[in-house]
């Protein structure tokens, strides 16, 4: 393999940054659905999350607010234990495992040894990543 210059960095270590939900995996917000029993999400997003956002609520916040509603009207309640159970059950999209430690591999070799570390900037469930597959290839 050549070695091009171009791509010596200029400090010996560098940082990958991933969205986590459908990025890394189809979504901590999608899995907790999932296990309350939201069958049909598009109408779910369209009768109560849209009617929120149009009303000026945040994205984020609309859909937490509604998640925690629609828990309690199905009886379950949000425990750490039952997120962190949701969490363990993510699926990480095909390639994700062998990827992750594969870019800090090939980072490492194209800027001469340096320290790749990969993290996660993401809005979604962190007691459902810092249990899922993912996690352990993460820093």
């Amino acid at each position: 393999m050549a070695r091009h210059t171009a791509t010596r960095g200029f400090h010996n270590r560098m940082a990958v940054v991933f969205d986590f939900d459908r990025t890394l995996s189809s979504g901590t917000f999608e899995a907790l659905l999932e296990r309350l029993d939201v069958t049909d999400r598009p109408r779910w997003r369209r009768e109560r999350l849209k009617p929120l956002i149009e009303d000026g609520w945040d994205e984020i916040l609309a859909k937490s607010h509604l998640l925690a509603r629609t828990a309690e009207e199905k009886g379950v309640a949000l425990t750490e234990a039952l997120v962190r159970e949701v969490g363990e059950g993510l699926v990480c999209y095909p390639g994700v495992e062998e990827t992750l430690p594969e870019l800090r591999r090939i980072g490492a070799e194209a800027s001469g040894g340096g320290e790749v570390e990969i993290h996660v900037l993401s809005s979604g469930f962190v007691d459902m990543m810092t249990v899922s597959p993912v996690a352990p290839l993460v820093d």
